[in-house]
């Protein structure tokens, strides 16, 4: 583009002319690049709240042509505007993935005049409006809100590079890499216009709104596979645009309708299935997975099916309404409307494709239970148990759910019930996992047959399964900390625990005790890593195994790290042999059926070193 001079009474003009400007910078003749450049920069200023308002950027003056360039002060405050609206959308922190919803919204446009899509200068023509350059970045994906437009690029000094006459087959278009700037022109009767900044792919729905978890759960859960699952509406009416709509005629651009709305996250859904909205006035578009458009359906009439089937390449819809219908909206997949429900989208989490859900456990109801048993009666196998600060006073119990309880601080998070019951401990378990949490027995309660340990594990559905326990601290009052019984083929493991006992063990465990000496008894594993043992006992050991010595047992023990302590004897492990039974007794300790594995090693007692 040729840069023309502009005296003050006259001259030919163009996008690279120069302009008479107060801009509380300079006072004179400014480069259109310039301005810009200064334009831009204010409304940086302005949308990081370091200016009081857009009319400080520009006050341009009448040109030679007669025609009022004071729309550019309103031009810049539209501009201003609809960027802080939009990012006001998304609150710090938030996670989103949905269409990039920076709107390049011009403001006032120039009627009369047109930009010329295959020379970037400014032409003369009465039924067409066109808007000043703005500020772009190269290389992206833009939509126009109608078809019969003109569009211009330039580089960083505003020179020209190329154009595209948009039409219902160019939306959307593409930046040159280097371009810099776009203007954009469009028949008048057409009324307001705006461009969209697109993306090239679209990647799967993350609910926008959905808060990252504490770093430490984050990295409690990481294991699984994270999972989207979405509720039976499929119109999400608490993140919609009003008076925007998808266009009936082309979903790869947006209609303008104050009456209208649409919701800008592309929902998955399944090719070649039904869908079926619940009343009259939805307007939806497919798209394949790279984004682009793959059919509408403009349902806005009774003579029009509420259903139809997404073509074989459809991978995502995006659904619009009317306004006033927002609150009553739903489409759902099948052929049939059902009774409406709100919108809902939550994160679940899986391994092996299964999913499982997260449910939350907080003492202030603001949570789905405010009892880690009301969380586990309603879990499902794999539940993900996440309880928040608090002293959960209660015996949990849960033997045939695989469910995983997560704390959000162990020194915060409580679990604690009397230790006076042994039919009634704190905890009872069988399979699944626990973090994060202090498990505490109290010398508290109702006394009964005898006392109770923190945590009980001795159950049959132990079988072919595996218990963990991370970061928890077991406090007892009264008895030992944890007792446990193995079964076959299941392994216990502790990891970076505490064990405290008041007189007795800190950790007991015996082999399973069956009565059927042909079963198989193999795959009995205790794994204890990184973990401190105490009690005060003078009389038991920190750590008690029990051998229950049936033929082909099978128990084996593996201690890593571990620093042993009793502060009122030496006694640091003892095994037990039941009932005075013997056999060979020439495995662990004297017993027949442990054996301490080859890995146990840098604990503080060399007594559970297999070196």
């Amino acid at each position: 583009m040729q840069i023309h001079e502009l005296n003050d009474y006259g001259g030919s003009l163009d996008s690279g002319a120069y302009l008479g400007i107060d801009n509380g910078l300079d006072t004179g003749r400014v480069s259109y690049a310039k301005l810009m450049e200064a334009i831009n920069a204010r409304v940086d200023n302005i949308i990081a709240g370091e200016a009081p308002s857009a009319a400080e950027v520009v006050d341009a003056r009448y040109g030679a042509d007669g025609v009022s360039y004071a729309s550019l002060g309103d031009s810049i405050r539209g501009q201003a505007s609809g960027l802080k609206n939009d990012i006001n959308l998304v609150a710090e922190g938030d996670t989103v993935a949905f269409i990039d919803k920076i709107n390049y919204i011009y403001g006032t446009p120039v009627n009369g005049k047109y930009i010329s899509y295959n020379s970037g200068n400014i032409g003369t023509n009465a039924s067409w409006s066109y808007y000043f350059p703005i500020k772009i970045e190269g290389g992206f994906w833009y939509s126009a809100s109608f078809g019969s437009a003109h569009v211009a690029f330039y580089d960083d000094t505003l020179t020209y590079i190329s154009g595209v006459l948009v039409s219902s087959d160019k939306r959307p278009f593409q930046a040159p890499s280097n371009a810099a700037y776009m203007a954009y022109s469009y028949q008048t009767a057409d009324g307001a216009q705006y461009v969209e900044r697109s993306i090239e792919q679209k990647v799967e729905y993350v609910e926008p709104r959905y808060k990252k978890l504490d770093r430490d759960i984050a990295l409690d859960i990481n294991h699984f596979t994270k999972i989207v699952e979405f509720g039976k509406n499929l119109f999400n009416r608490w993140n919609t645009i009003d008076g925007k709509c998808i266009d009936y005629g082309d979903a790869d651009r947006l209609w303008t309708n104050a009456s209208y709305c649409y919701c800008p996250d592309f929902i998955p859904c399944k090719p070649s299935t039904s869908y079926t909205i619940n009343q009259v006035g939805g307007i939806i578009g497919e798209y394949d997975a790279d984004g682009k458009a793959t059919a509408t359906h403009n349902i806005t009439t009774a003579s029009v099916d509420k259903t139809f089937t997404t073509t074989a390449d459809t991978k995502y819809l995006k659904v619009g309404t009317q306004i006033a219908l927002k609150s009553s909206f739903q489409i759902e997949e099948g052929s049939t409307s059902t009774s409406y429900e709100a919108f809902t989208c939550r994160f679940k989490y899986g391994q092996g494709g299964s999913a499982v859900s997260i449910i939350t456990v907080k003492q202030d109801g603001t949570g789905n239970f405010t009892t880690i048993s009301e969380a586990i009666a309603n879990a499902s196998d794999d539940a993900i148990i996440l309880v928040y600060d608090g002293t959960y006073e209660e015996s949990v119990k849960t033997y045939s759910k695989r469910v995983h309880i997560i704390g959000t601080n162990r020194e915060k998070c409580i679990l604690s019930y009397s230790g006076l019951d042994y039919r009634n401990p704190p905890l009872e378990m069988a399979k699944g996992s626990v973090r994060n949490l202090t498990i505490k027995a109290t010398n508290s309660g109702t006394q009964g047959e005898r006392p109770a340990y923190c945590v009980h594990i001795d159950n049959d559905n132990e079988a072919n399964e595996q218990l963990t326990f991370t970061n928890v601290d077991f406090i007892n009052q009264v008895h030992q900390a944890v007792g446990s019984g193995l079964r076959a083929h299941f392994t216990l493991e502790f990891d970076m625990c505490r064990f405290r006992a008041n007189d007795q063990a800190g950790l007991y465990c015996h082999d399973w005790e069956t009565s059927d000496e042909s079963a198989d008894k193999t795959g009995q594993k205790l794994m204890v890593r990184n973990c401190s043992i105490v009690n005060n006992s003078a009389s038991k050991s920190s750590i008690m195994l029990q051998s229950q010595e049936l033929v082909d047992g099978g128990a084996e023990a593996t201690f890593i790290g571990n620093v042993v302590v009793n502060k009122g004897s030496d006694k640091l492990i003892e095994m037990v042999i039941w009932q005075g039974r013997s056999l060979t007794n020439d495995n662990f300790m004297g017993s027949s059926d442990w054996i301490l594995s080859d890995d146990s090693a840098l604990n503080s007692t060399p007594l559970i070193n297999n070196l």
